[in-house]
């Protein structure tokens, strides 16, 4: 039984550090092929948005207003280098909890060993 969890170990390590090495480095070559936009391009696309957003809240209110921007936000995450960075916090967030959960198996691992040797001494 000590051997598996030993072995379950080592293979969350290593499925850890593969996280984190293939993560990062897709939002590496993400970020570095990503077209930055002009701003030229921004401005024009802001002067449209506002214009759309004050149509949005005289049919619909602020709600509506807020759930457009929200969406808009939201949908922004997934194109360009906000792809790459979002990419990255998730890579490195799975590492840890892969991390996280090796370190709880180690406990219990630890906890195990002592109930035996206290069983061990009361026999």
């Amino acid at each position: 039984m000590k051997w598996n969890i030993i072995h379950t170990q080592r293979c969350l390590y290593l499925c850890s550090a593969l996280t984190l090495l293939i993560g990062l480095g897709s939002s590496a070559i993400i970020y570095l092929s990503a077209d930055n936009v002009s701003d030229s391009v921004f401005n024009n696309e802001v002067a449209e948005s506002m214009k759309y957003l004050q149509d949005s809240e005289l049919y619909g209110g602020k709600a509506k207003v807020l759930a457009e921007v929200c969406m808009k936000w939201f949908s922004g995450l997934w194109h360009g280098e906000s792809l790459a960075y979002m990419i990255a916090c998730i890579a490195i967030c799975l590492s840890i909890e892969l991390l996280f959960v090796v370190y709880l198996m180690s406990s219990d691992l630890e906890s195990d060993v002592h109930c035996e040797k206290i069983k061990a001494e009361h026999d």
